[in-house]
């Protein structure tokens, strides 16, 4: 079982959408999709973003889930930067769509965060 984070910069919508997404898109190899929401720093105002968390049930899932991303970013503006972080602290990974001309491109660009942030 892999599981990665998902954040999303200037959308905040964006990621309930995206976890009904994964979760309704059958293919998608998603076991869970859920949003953990951000907690407040004590001095600082407002929220840092809220947090998709995922579980796929296995590494061969993950091709499917940046599939399956692809398809949703492109239903969405194309300049979106996701950040894509392993539940255990792992490194950090960005994807901007704006600067991917293909879904091919989208696609491989996801499945490489996403295989480094489970890692």
């Amino acid at each position: 079982m892999s599981s990665f984070e998902i954040t999303l910069a200037d959308d905040p919508d964006g990621l309930p959408l995206l976890a009904d997404w994964l979760r309704d898109d059958p293919g998608s190899g998603v076991r869970s999709a859920r949003i953990r929401p951000a907690v407040p720093v004590p001095g600082q105002m407002g929220a840092l973003a809220d947090t998709l968390q995922v579980i796929v049930d296995a590494k061969l899932d993950i091709g499917a889930v940046a599939a399956s991303m692809a398809i949703w970013l492109r239903s969405r503006r194309r300049n979106l930067v996701l950040e894509f972080g392993g539940s255990k602290g792992k490194r950090k990974v960005k994807v901007t769509a704006a600067g991917l001309r293909s879904d091919d491109a989208l696609v491989e660009a996801l499945r490489a965060a996403l295989e480094s942030a489970a890692g």
